[in-house]
């Protein structure tokens, strides 16, 4: 009797890890997954000079779609203005940059969130931001 109460009290401890193991491989591959959108749509946005409604928009469905998110959760920061190609050196290296943030929640970071985290603590959030030299010609 006394190794039954030992192993109930283990085992949701020790089923902990495989749990924790399983959030981390979908996080992993949610994050990869985002990754990979954001590129494709940076080079779309690289290309026209600036992220247009048609590539937000695409990104954004794209992701909540995947990820099974709302889409007003995704946020894309990024300059909507067009932004043409420097056929001469910038010293200040500030013209011709396209900037953008993307803020994407893909879910909890801990298994038994409750049981070891506080409340509302426990969401996980990709941000992606950087810069990237506009392709469109004046």
């Amino acid at each position: 009797m006394k190794q039954f109460i030992v192993l109930a009290a283990v085992l949701p401890l020790m089923l902990l890890f495989v749990a924790q193991y399983a959030i981390d491989q979908r996080n992993h591959a949610a994050t990869a997954f985002v990754e990979e959108e954001v590129r494709a749509a940076c080079e779309e946005a690289r290309s026209a000079g600036c992220f247009t409604s048609e590539i937000r928009e695409r990104l954004v469905r794209s992701i909540s779609g995947k990820l099974g998110i709302p889409a007003a959760s995704v946020s894309v920061e990024a300059d909507d203005s067009v932004v043409y190609r420097l056929n001469y050196f910038d010293s200040t290296g500030e013209r011709g940059l396209i900037r953008y943030k993307i803020t994407v929640p893909i879910g909890p970071m801990t298994a038994y969130s409750g049981f070891l985290s506080p409340a509302g603590r426990n969401e996980r959030t990709v941000v992606i931001a950087g810069t990237m030299a506009s392709e469109r010609l004046p």
